[in-house]
């Protein structure tokens, strides 16, 4: 796998700290959001604005080595998963993604959005059903949404 520096420099991206930084925290996987980059940036440098890894991520995304999620009533996240075609889900009730089998069970109301690869980047229902908003320890619903009537 190429090192960060030769992934910026394949792209035709300069290198420098902040871009170095954000790729690394990108690494770590998830779906992140500006504001938790940024924490985990500042951690790994002196000081870097806000500003500056909105620049980088819209860098980094333009050159297809990031990916931005926009799910609806969320703010943007991103990822370095950028090879492949996959779908995501976020909880329509409580905005969070699912980090594993689990933790999926809880919640009942999903919304699926689609990569940029692929037609549309605007966030789909799933059942079209809606739900209560629902926290990560809730436990499963006994009762599923009911899907919305057929025309």
């Amino acid at each position: 796998m190429p090192t960060a520096d030769e992934q910026l420099r394949t792209h035709g991206l300069r290198v420098t700290r902040p871009r170095l930084a954000v790729l690394d925290v990108l690494a770590t996987g998830g779906h992140l959001e500006v504001e938790e980059i940024a924490r985990q940036v500042r951690l790994r440098l002196d000081s870097v604005s806000t500003q500056a890894i909105y620049d980088v991520l819209g860098a980094l995304s333009r050159a297809g080595l990031a990916r931005r999620l926009e799910p609806a009533g969320s703010p943007a996240r991103y990822e370095a998963r950028t090879g492949d075609n996959h779908h995501h889900v976020v909880c329509r009730g409580c905005g969070r993604s699912p980090t594993s089998t689990a933790w999926s069970v809880r919640h009942r109301a999903w919304t699926r959005t689609t990569p940029p690869a692929s037609r549309s980047t605007r966030p789909r229902s799933r059942s079209g059903a809606s739900a209560p908003p629902a926290s990560p320890a809730a436990p499963p619903s006994d009762n599923p949404p009911t899907p919305p009537p057929r025309d």
